[in-house]
C-alpha cells in the first residue's frame, strides 16, 4: 500500500471525511508539514517547520534546526524560501535559521530572505550576522544577491501581503519568556492558522474561526491537574486545552503538530482530545501534505509538481 493511501486511510479513522484526489489546477493553500516535533530531540518527528504554499507565495513558518534538510527532502531546498515567519524566539524556532540563511544564499536564493517574528528577532539575526562575518567573507566570491536577510519585527495584526496571500498575526499566550504570535495564512477565501507555542488563548479562538484547518501545538504530560498546570506553565497547552481551540473554533481539520508525547503515546493524545472534540482530526507526521482547495485533503505528497 503507497503512503498517501496509508496516510488518507488514517486520516479517514480520525474523522475526516472527504479526502479524495484533486482535480484540475491546484489554486488553494497547501501546507506541509517540515517537522512536527517540539524542543526536546525526537527520532521520529523533526524539529518545528511548517511549508505553507499558495499561488506563487511560499512562506516558511518556524526555523527548527532541522528545516533545511527537510526542505532538501520535498526537492525545494532552503533557496526556495524568501520569507520566514517566527511565532517565537525559543531556540526550537530558530536554531536551524543559520542554515537557511547561509545554505540557501549558497544554493542560489535569488533576492532576500525577510524574516518576520516578534519583538527581538532583529537583535536575533545581528548576533547571527556577526557571528557568520568571517565565514561570509571568505565565500564573497558568491554573488551577494540572495545574502541580504531582511527583519520586520510584528507591530501590527496584518505582517504580510503578496499576490493575494495575507498573513495575519495573532497574539497568543506562551510562558513569560517573550512575546508569541500565532498566524492566519488566507487565501481565495481559504485559511489555515498555525497556533505557535501558545497555553489556551481567546485570542486564538477568535483569530481561527472560519479556518479551513487549524494547526496546533500540544504536550502530552499526565492527565493530573498538576501536570496540566506545569504545561501551561511552560507556554504550551495539554491535549484538553488545544481541543477546547478546536471545538470552539470549528475547522474543517485540526492538526496536531510541535508534538511533544512526553512519556505518553499518540493514542492517549487522541483519546484526550476525544473527550472534548468530535471533529476530524489528524495527528501530525513529518512530510505530510494538506491541500486546502473546495475541500481539505491529507496527501502523502503534493496532488502537482512543485
Amino acid at each position: 500500500m503507497s503512503r498517501s493511501r496509508l496516510l488518507a486511510g488514517a486520516a479517514l479513522m480520525l474523522g475526516l471525511a472527504g479526502v479524495v484526489p484533486s482535480v484540475g489546477a491546484f489554486e488553494g493553500i497547501r501546507v506541509t508539514l517540515l517537522g512536527t516535533g517540539a524542543d526536546a530531540p525526537d527520532l521520529q518527528r523533526a524539529a518545528p517547520g511548517t511549508l505553507i504554499e499558495a499561488a506563487s507565495v511560499r512562506l516558511l513558518v518556524d526555523g527548527g534546526v532541522d528545516v533545511s534538510a527537510q526542505l532538501t527532502k520535498i526537492g525545494l531546498g532552503p533557496a526556495g524560501i524568501n520569507v520566514l515567519l517566527l511565532p517565537h524566539l525559543r531556540p526550537e524556532h530558530t536554531a536551524g535559521l543559520a542554515e537557511l540563511w547561509l545554505r540557501g544564499w549558497r544554493e542560489g536564493r535569488r533576492g532576500a530572505l525577510l524574516v518576520i517574528g516578534p519583538q527581538g528577532t532583529q537583535a536575533l539575526v545581528e548576533e547571527l550576522q556577526r557571528a557568520r562575518r568571517g565565514e561570509i567573507a571568505a565565500d564573497l566570491q558568491r554573488d551577494p544577491d540572495g545574502l541580504a536577510i531582511e527583519v520586520q519585527e510584528i507591530e501590527e495584526n496584518q505582517v504580510f501581503e503578496d499576490g493575494g496571500v495575507v498573513v495575519t498575526a495573532i497574539v497568543v499566550e506562551p510562558a513569560p519568556s517573550g512575546p508569541a504570535y500565532a498566524f492566519r495564512v488566507e487565501y481565495r477565501g481559504r485559511a489555515a492558522v498555525l497556533s505557535g507555542d501558545t497555553r489556551y488563548a481567546r485570542n486564538l479562538v477568535g483569530g481561527a474561526r472560519g479556518a479551513s484547518v487549524i494547526l496546533h501545538e500540544v504536550t502530552a504530560s499526565g492527565p493530573d491537574p498538576a501536570a496540566q498546570q506545569a504545561v501551561r506553565d511552560s507556554g504550551h497547552s495539554a491535549p484538553e486545552e488545544a481541543a477546547e481551540v478546536f471545538r470552539a473554533a470549528r475547522p474543517g481539520l485540526a492538526v496536531y503538530t510541535h508534538i511533544d508525547l512526553g512519556a505518553g503515546s499518540e493514542e492517549e493524545l487522541v483519546r484526550r482530545t476525544r473527550k472534548i472534540y468530535g471533529g476530524p482530526l489528524v495527528l501530525g507526521r513529518d512530510l505530510m501534505v494538506i491541500e486546502i482547495q473546495n475541500e481539505v485533503q491529507v496527501r502523502g505528497q503534493p496532488s502537482e509538481p512543485r
